[in-house]
């Protein structure tokens, strides 16, 4: 007890040090973030009313000027009726809305909102345009990132604008790469397919060449096309690496999701992602037929992967011809592409077509309810048909059609110099799929005749392996059939066939 009397003003001595520390400690921590936050600039600090009647954009663009670091632009709720887009004007800007409050733009050539700078956002906007179709595929737009990188585009809402409603395109040289779209609610567009042909709700692109954009998300979107735009997604671009996952795209006229080298040069189109997106009724089922309706499409687009996708009522309104490879999900000149694991359900033609498409896989996707064939095979060679469920399927089950690629049309589109000349229909295996059928034809393949008169060298199909698939509904085993086959370099083997 004395020794503690005795030490006793040491202690507190001590316990006084640390109380100090800790406090001073804790204040520090405090500061440190306090001196890190980003400055929010109220946009009503500079003039802006938000009345919906005053133009707001020379007050937003001071705003957007009060400083050369990073900055949130802060909408308190209201109409901000702008007459020009508003520019970022350095890095680190945020664009962010306070709920009820929403960018007005009075007519259809006036874009919204332009990321010129990297690192820049736009959150839980509301962007509003006049309802009348922009005559350009540059005007009118929603949001435009134009060759910037790691920017983002969340939660904001779009209804009736005029041009694309997100449009991501190259400055020169330079792509977007690492930008993010995500959460976004497309509604009501203006933007009229008979105006402009690509018209799309979000797009990357547009046309051009010597840049690449790389490694650009695009997720968890909401597009209701309302019979209005042509395509819900469009990478219309060069670009590698970008990818489309779950979103929801809906009434269409051309294309739901596209991947489509706006070029037509080698390899400046690869690895697409498309995952876990629904998209339903594409086409035009009040306007005249065409050859347009697919809800996923890829044109020389390789090396890309369209994976555990919901597809229905596609192709509405087609007119049966074969411009194009009319698939709920086709492919189109692009090469070492894998289809899996897809649901299709209802295609007023095709279920899945490989059209030129060499080298491509389509695996475990589960086809049903089809006008025309469940799987459409046309001019390659290569693939790989396997674990697939057909069934419900007005025509053939799996079609096949090859001819030389030297003939004459198809030289001339043929885009990869390596796929010219050749004889198709080579080096393709079905296998392990279970089709249910009861036609007297499941799966038939063909080459074509040589045609001196039109200079068509002709095609005969060879080493195609079809083996251990089941049939169920049909016990004919001549109703798989090969025709214009080269010797004896075909195998169909150990597929079982039952009536139920």
């Amino acid at each position: 007890m004395k020794s503690i009397k005795k030490h006793l003003p040491i202690i507190v001595l001590l316990l006084f040090i640390s109380f100090v520390k800790a406090n001073v400690t804790g204040h520090y921590k405090i500061h440190k973030k306090n001196e890190i936050d980003t400055l929010v600039v109220n946009v009503r600090a500079y003039g802006a009313l938000g009345n919906g009647t005053q133009d707001d954009y020379n007050a937003i663009s001071q705003a957007l000027s009060a400083s050369q670091t990073p900055v949130k632009i802060l909408f308190p709720a209201g109409n901000y009726l702008i007459s020009k887009p508003l520019i970022t004007t350095h890095e680190g800007i945020v664009f962010l809305f306070e709920k009820d409050a929403q960018i007005v733009i009075p007519d259809n050539k006036t874009g919204g909102i332009v990321l010129r700078n990297n690192n820049c956002s736009v959150i839980n906007a509301h962007i509003s345009g006049n309802g009348q179709s922009a005559t350009l595929i540059k005007e009118g737009f929603g949001i435009l990132l134009a060759g910037v990188s790691n920017c983002k585009v969340l939660n904001c809402s779009f209804k009736q604008i005029s041009g694309i409603n997100i449009l991501l395109i190259n400055q020169g040289k330079q792509g977007c790469s690492n930008c993010v779209i995500n959460g976004n609610n497309i509604s009501y567009p203006a933007f009229n397919r008979n105006i402009i042909q690509d018209a799309s709700g979000i797009m990357l692109g547009y046309s051009g060449t010597g840049y690449f954009h790389t490694n650009n998300l695009i997720s968890n979107n909401i597009i209701d096309a309302n019979q209005t735009l042509a395509h819900g997604i469009a990478l219309i671009t060069h670009g590698m690496n970008n990818s489309i996952i779950k979103n929801h795209v809906k009434n269409c006229l051309r294309y739901g999701i596209v991947s489509y080298e706006s070029n037509y040069e080698n390899y400046t189109l690869m690895r697409t992602n498309i995952f876990h997106n629904v998209i339903e009724n594409i086409g035009n089922p009040n306007g005249k037929s065409s050859p347009y309706g697919m809800g996923i499409y890829l044109m020389s687009s390789h090396n890309s992967i369209v994976k555990g996708n919901k597809v229905t009522n596609c192709l509405i309104n087609t007119d049966n011809s074969e411009t194009l490879p009319s698939g709920a999900i086709a492919l189109n000149g692009s090469t070492f592409c894998t289809i899996d694991s897809n649901i299709v359900n209802y295609s007023h033609r095709y279920g899945i077509v490989c059209s030129m498409s060499f080298n491509s896989k389509i695996t475990n996707n589960l086809i049903d309810s089809t006008s025309e064939s469940g799987i459409y095979l046309i001019n390659t060679n290569g693939n790989l048909i396997k674990n697939n469920v057909i069934r419900n399927v007005g025509n053939l089950s799996i079609k096949g059609f090859f001819e030389s690629t030297a003939k004459p049309n198809l030289s001339a589109n043929m885009t990869l110099k390596k796929y010219k000349n050749l004889s198709t229909g080579q080096g393709i295996e079905i296998t392990k799929n279970k089709i249910y059928s009861n036609s007297a034809h499941i799966i038939y393949m063909t080459g074509e005749d040589a045609d001196v008169k039109s200079n068509n060298p002709g095609n005969e199909i060879k080493s195609i392996s079809i083996h251990d698939n089941t049939f169920i509904g049909n016990t004919d085993v001549t109703s798989i059939q090969l025709n214009k086959t080269k010797g004896t370099l075909n195998k169909v083997t150990h597929n079982e066939f039952k009536n139920q």
